[in-house]
């Protein structure tokens, strides 16, 4: 994966403890595998047949409005976060280290969640071809004027060449990913969570490392039998009696 220049998304996280379910679910319709993070335990990394897509983990809270969480690359955070702050969004809570870098989150000022990481060890993800990979990000606003201003004040001018903007009574980001669909529909997790489906093009389905076959590998209408195959591919570890996932 090449490095990420600041002001670009390079995250998608899914915040709290994931259920079984909720795993399940990724795995059969988009071929998502996972581990667990070495550096940082109980956090879970989605990956789209050997590619780095997601996270699963950290605080609960934000959650927005369609679950997953967004973040955008910085240099500094705290820079970051003050131009954000002097452009107008609200900061929410203090900086936090982890051990892949800094991060915080803020308010937009016209709607929605804003995630800022600062990078020391992980470049995060990317826009990248194959089936199971992130297909492109869109932040969703009544203004879309203003989003795109507010972008170019915290981040650069050249920060509204990598999303897209699509404007809507809603405010906040729209993930977009490619799967084996035949056309866009959005997916819903069975906590509630959406992400955007794309349709896979022949050279998503021939991208080196795709995640076809991932994909295959997890088809099946049976939940039960959905966890079964992750567990005997040490891709889910057992759950208690009490349905937490056993330490």
């Amino acid at each position: 994966m090449s490095e990420l220049s600041g002001g670009a998304p390079c995250w998608l996280e899914l915040g709290g403890t994931p259920s079984a379910d909720v795993l399940a679910h990724y795995a059969a319709h988009l071929g998502w595998t996972y581990d667990m993070n070495p550096e940082d335990s109980g956090y879970r990394r989605a990956f789209a047949d050997g590619f780095k897509v997601a996270g699963f983990g950290g605080p609960a809270e934000p959650r927005p409005e369609r679950g997953w969480r967004v973040y955008i690359a910085v240099d500094d955070v705290d820079a970051g976060r003050e131009l954000a702050v002097h452009a107008g969004a609200p900061a929410l809570g203090a900086i936090i280290s982890v051990p892949d870098g800094r991060f915080a989150w803020l308010h937009h000022p016209l709607g929605g969640h804003m995630g800022l990481f600062e990078s020391q060890t992980d470049p995060g993800t990317a826009v990248c071809p194959g089936v199971g990979r992130i297909s492109g990000w869109t932040q969703e606003s009544p203004d879309c004027d203003g989003v795109r201003s507010f972008h170019q004040a915290v981040f650069g001018p050249g920060f509204p060449t990598l999303v897209d903007y699509q404007t809507s009574t809603r405010a906040g980001w729209i993930v977009r990913v490619t799967a084996e669909v035949d056309h866009a529909l959005d997916l819903q997790d069975p906590a509630g969570n959406r992400l955007r489906l794309e349709p896979a093009t022949p050279s998503d389905r021939t991208a080196a490392g795709s995640g076809r076959r991932a994909l295959k590998s997890f088809t099946c209408e049976n939940l039960d039998e959905v966890h079964h195959r992750m567990r005997a591919r040490n891709l889910l570890r057992p759950q208690g009696n009490d349905g937490a996932e056993a330490t």
